[in-house]
């Protein structure tokens, strides 16, 4: 029977490597756009082989829809952690969840916004 104990590190260490990967994925595609950044660009950056890119995630779209989904979580967790600051405080919570707003769209560059534009 195989050992539990030992697929725990190599679950750690995968699940940092494709953390590791989002971020910078993130980075890269809400600043310069979806389209042009490669995964050879990100391969290079991260300092790993396309080959350990695609064992993580077998296309970049897989990689946006990644991306997109750890965007919409961190976005879930601020406004709830928000509403649970400011349970009776109205004014101050909507003060922090439009402040909070703001800072999230400020990460997404226009080359980003221009590349989702489907009439092409």
């Amino acid at each position: 029977m195989k050992d539990a104990r030992k697929s725990v590190p190599r679950n750690r260490t995968a699940d940092a490597s494709r953390q590791r990967i989002v971020e910078a994925a993130r980075a890269h595609f809400f600043s310069h756009g979806f389209r042009s950044v490669t995964m050879d660009d990100l391969a290079e950056e991260l300092a790993i082989s396309k080959k350990t890119l695609y064992a993580h995630f077998p296309s970049k779209t897989a990689l946006l829809e990644a991306v997109l989904a750890h965007k919409f979580a961190d976005v879930e967790a601020k406004l709830e952690e928000i509403t649970r600051a400011y349970p009776h405080d109205f004014p101050a919570a909507l003060h922090e969840l439009l402040a909070n707003t703001q800072r999230e769209l400020n990460e997404i560059k226009p080359p980003f916004v221009r590349d989702q534009n489907v009439d092409e």
